[in-house]
């Protein structure tokens, strides 16, 4: 709203004022009731559009409406996800080592099997890996370098063993998915991806794709084989001058300065209203003197 429109709203509410007759807190409750009057037609309104559901037509509506809720530059934005989806999809292929999803219109995942990267046991990635990751790496960097790089390692239900001192350096499960996605995420940092972007994070044994154990308690191989993995996620970050939450809808300026005028304009109408009170007061007072 412009200042233009700011000033003729304040000249209209103080000529409003400026007559005491229209000053009657007993139609108050008024507003209210246009609010809520307003609230549920709103919501009969989209019930109304859900319960006529039509998917091509609402795909539509929404990638529209998305060029003003998630910035102009939205189907760049789709543009470049697709083009690196497209790419990582071709390493894929070639090295069938890793899964690519793309699990909403910001976030791809890549899951990579644990035994492209790692012996078991250890978080030390194999030489092989180097080749597959640097592949993996470049193509990333080639599409995104502002993309928030979070890396997932996972292992099975299988307990670190005593041998080989494995337990020194990996107390736990948890120790070495740590270590394994800590290791990934120092390959995109030597890489040059800006390391503020990088998160590691282990998940042990405690976020598996499938059982590890059936229901004789005895080892499902295949299973234990799936649930060990490094998951790789590139998320974009919202567009400049994104906005959050009722963000989406107003701004918050503009938010604070109707509602100080709101205020404004509340005080002056509860004075008007005491004014004419006691000149009401005032006048019965006087006519009761004269009777």
């Amino acid at each position: 709203m412009s200042d233009q429109e700011d000033s003729d709203i304040d000249h209209e509410a103080e000529a409003l004022l400026a007559e005491p007759d229209l000053v009657d807190e007993s139609d108050a409750w008024l507003i209210s009731y246009a609010d809520i009057m307003t609230l549920l037609c709103c919501f009969f309104i989209l019930m109304m559009v859900f319960a006529n559901f039509d998917e091509p037509t609402y795909q539509r509506i929404a990638k529209e409406v998305s060029k003003y809720f998630r910035g102009a530059n939205v189907e760049e934005r789709e543009d470049q996800m697709t083009a690196m989806m497209t790419e990582l999809i071709a390493v894929s292929k070639e090295e069938n080592e890793f899964e690519v999803k793309r699990k909403n219109y910001e976030e791809i995942t890549v899951t990579l099997k644990n035994s492209a990267l790692f012996d078991s046991g250890k978080a030390t990635l194999r030489p092989e890996a180097d080749v597959l990751l640097n592949k993996l790496i470049s193509t990333v960097l080639a599409k995104t370098k502002d993309s928030s790089i979070i890396i997932e390692g996972h292992t099975d239900s299988v307990p670190i063993g005593e041998s080989g001192g494995l337990k020194e350096y990996f107390p736990s499960n948890w120790e070495l998915s740590a270590a394994r996605a800590a290791n990934v995420a120092r390959k995109f940092s030597e890489a040059g991806y800006n390391s503020k972007k990088l998160r590691a994070i282990g998940y042990g044994k405690s976020r598996p794709l499938l059982p590890n154990m059936d229901k004789q308690g005895k080892r499902i191989e295949e299973n234990m084989s799936k649930n060990r993995r490094v998951i790789i996620s590139i998320v974009q970050p919202p567009p400049k001058g994104y906005k959050l939450g009722f963000g989406l809808i107003f701004n918050k300026k503009e938010v604070l300065k109707k509602i100080k005028n709101i205020t404004e304009l509340k005080d002056k109408i509860k004075a008007k209203a005491k004014i004419k009170k006691q000149e009401d007061i005032k006048q019965n007072k006087v006519k009761k003197g004269v009777q």
